[in-house]
This record gives structure tokens, C-alpha cells and sequence, in this order.
């Protein structure tokens, strides 16, 4: 079964306006659920906070709404909003449709303005850091395998 975080991820590593903010390739700074600690900055981290498989009356319709929560890190506010923008605008755009990976995605919606906050430093070893959240709903083919 293929996971769809891994496949987001793939998504945002082929767009050169987030691989020229993160990195790219096994050194691009994108995580699942947590923050790496130390991580240089800016960074980002994806999270799944819900979804649906769509039925119909002769069963599973082979499409689901994966609702997945994108969390910009930046060691200023405007470098937060910048990477949070260039995801919003050049990788989960409304307009996208075609692969992420190998999963077709038929269709994505930012179904929340935006979030910001700041993270002070925890002990003499973090830096503070500032973030910017936006959720997506993504709409894509079901893996039923």
C-alpha cells in the first residue's frame, strides 16, 4: 500500500522554488510529524490530520479526501510566510492535477487561512524559530492494495 505522506513528499521535492528554500533529493529538510531537532532552517513538516474514502452505492468509489496540515520553519517570520506562500502558490496549488509520486490527485483545496506562531528556544541548544501552518485538503485515487 503506497503511503501517501511519502508521495506528498515527493510533490514538494519536484518543485524548485521549495528545493531552493529546503534542499532537495535524501537532504531536503521534509518531515513526517516532527520537527528534527537542530534542523537548520527554514524546514518543513507534513502531518495527516484526517480524510474520507468516498462510497457510493456499489461500493468504494476509489477516491479519498486526505486532509494534511503543512508546517513552514523559518528562523524569521517572513522566511516562514516566504516557504509557506511558495508550497501554497507553486506546489499544492488548486489548480494541480497529475501525479504526486505514483498517487494521481485530482484535486487540492488550502481550506484554512493561515496560522502563524513562534517557538522560543528550549535550552541553550535550539535556536528560536517561527512557523506558518496551512491546511489542504487533498483530493486523490485510492490505493486499495
Amino acid at each position: 500500500m503506497t503511503d501517501f505522506c511519502d508521495e506528498l513528499k515527493t510533490r514538494l521535492k519536484a518543485v524548485s522554488g521549495v528545493t531552493a528554500l529546503v534542499g532537495s533529493g535524501t537532504s531536503a529538510r521534509i518531515f513526517h510529524d516532527l520537527l528534527r531537532q537542530g534542523c537548520t532552517l527554514p524546514a518543513v513538516v507534513i502531518y495527516e490530520g484526517g480524510g474520507e474514502s468516498y462510497q457510493h452505492l456499489g461500493g468504494i468509489s476509489g477516491m479519498v479526501r486526505s486532509v494534511w496540515h503543512v508546517i513552514a520553519y523559518g528562523a524569521t517570520r517572513a522566511t516562514a510566510n516566504a516557504l509557506a506562500e511558495t508550497i501554497r502558490t507553486k506546489a499544492l496549488n488548486s489548480n494541480y492535477r497529475g501525479l504526486f509520486g505514483s498517487t494521481f490527485v485530482n484535486g487540492i483545496n488550502c481550506s484554512s487561512h493561515r496560522q502563524a506562531g513562534y517557538d522560543p528556544a528550549q535550552d541553550g541548544t535550539e535556536t528560536p524559530r517561527y512557523w506558518t501552518e496551512r491546511v489542504y485538503d487533498i483530493f486523490h485515487v485510492e490505493d486499495t492494495t
